[in-house]
């Protein structure tokens, strides 16, 4: 289960929200208060964004209009990050010997004093369980996205790790947590938390597990709306392990109706673009040999809205990967991480010329951490992710508040270095 969760309240408060549940008289219910601290302080800047004046015609893309194109770069600033920070609690109670139920309710934690987070903003759910493997309904990370949770270097917690992986660029968020389609950029992205799933995770048998997930469309139209849409997600992941020293996990990923092509400057949802499938295949595999541990990530994307306008971008796809090294040496640890996505191709209705030049992006990152104990560590990180001239990846979390800051330029490199402190924790709040 997810160890991740948030919650503007009080540890005192947290307890006493949990003691107050009914609870059943049997030696077999407990309920955890559980979270982690990861606030960051560094100094970023986001500079070298492509001078206007670009189009298709001069070395630009066909899906990024020439007024994107505006020059913009953001300085060097400091900042203070609250990351991954979360707060949650969580129980289970056995009902018979082969059946019980759990729960989690996780909230971010914005610790660095800026955002709000509401309740259960993190993975949430209720469930059973049982010899058959698990069932839960809530707002969970979909199994996609827990595929490559793993590949982090601090306690799968880092966020400058995945810069490059399960989005396309566009300003589209390394990370979505959403309900469903939204009509915004997070629509075209596949690193999802997403609400109203259902998700059945199998038990392992030599070796092998699965997880399945699927969303339902509460924004489905009327059926005589033009268009007449209906939003799903499916997930699926697939994994294989060797206990200490190789996982390799296959994920796959399908929305219908999600138009994220309209947020990748194609078509839109109108009535001339009717029906949409998004999808996305990802294989990630994890070696560790003692104090060495290596992660390597390859993705593809591709996104198709069905059209008929004539010159419309109907279509795009593009790869990309990721590599992660690290060494630990007793209580220190060193790392370094490499990525790339691929400008990608597309296609236009009637088969006229689609051009992707300057739509690929590198990421970067080289870290150390030291270990204070087994729920503690200090760390340092410096990263960068550098697009070509049309390409819009950005870092997570991004540089500046996004209100003042808005969307990067095309081209913009982002650049980051600072230092950080990890924290976790698990407390047991009640056990009868």
């Amino acid at each position: 289960m997810s160890c991740a969760s948030s919650l503007r309240v009080s540890l005192m408060g947290a307890a006493c929200a949990a003691a107050c549940l009914p609870i059943s008289s049997r030696a077999d219910t407990s309920i955890d208060l559980y979270g982690v601290l990861v606030p960051f302080v560094e100094n970023a800047r986001a500079n070298g964004a492509t001078a206007p004046g670009l189009s298709p015609a001069t070395g630009g893309a066909t899906q990024v209009g020439a007024a994107a194109y505006t020059g913009v770069n953001y300085g060097g600033r400091f900042q203070v990050r609250a990351n991954t920070s979360n707060l949650g609690f969580r129980g289970a109670r056995d009902f018979t010997p082969h059946l019980a139920g759990f729960f989690q309710v996780e909230s971010g934690i914005p610790i660095e004093g800026e955002g709000a987070n509401t309740w259960a903003s993190r993975n949430s759910g209720v469930g059973l369980k049982g010899p058959w493997g698990s069932v839960l309904v809530g707002h969970w990370d979909t199994p996609y996205k827990t595929a490559v949770a793993p590949v982090a270097a601090l306690r799968a917690q880092n966020p400058y790790d995945l810069n490059v992986i399960a989005n396309p660029g566009f300003n589209v968020p390394v990370a979505v947590t959403a309900s469903g389609r939204t009509g915004t950029k997070a629509d075209a992205g596949f690193l999802r938390r997403q609400s109203n799933m259902l998700l059945y995770s199998a038990p392992t048998l030599a070796g092998l597990s699965g997880q399945f997930a699927f969303s339902a469309g509460d924004n489905k139209t009327a059926d005589n709306a033009v268009p007449a849409v209906d939003p799903k997600l499916y997930s699926l992941m697939l994994k294989v392990e060797i206990p200490q020293l190789l996982s390799v996990r296959y994920a796959y990923e399908r929305h219908t109706d999600y138009f994220g092509m309209q947020q990748l400057g194609g078509s839109t949802a109108g009535a001339a673009a009717a029906r949409s499938r998004d999808q996305a295949h990802m294989l990630v595999g994890i070696l560790t040999v003692g104090d060495t541990r290596i992660s390597a990530v390859v993705d593809r994307l591709k996104y198709h809205t069905d059209d008929n306008t004539t010159g419309a971008v109907d279509g795009y796809q593009r790869t990309g990967w990721y590599l992660l090294a690290q060494q630990r040496f007793g209580d220190h640890q060193v790392y370094g991480g490499y990525g790339a996505a691929a400008a990608g191709s597309c296609s236009r209705v009637g088969g006229a010329a689609c051009v992707t030049d300057g739509l690929g992006a590198r990421q970067a990152q080289l870290g150390y951490s030291y270990s204070l104990d087994k729920q503690t560590d200090l760390y340092v990180t410096a990263y960068q992710i550098r697009n070509q001239r049309s390409a819009q990846y950005g870092a997570f979390p991004s540089v500046g508040n996004q209100a003042s800051v808005g969307s990067n330029a095309p081209g913009v490199d982002t650049r980051g270095i600072g230092v950080g402190a990890l924290f976790l924790f698990d407390v047991n709040l009640y056990k009868r």
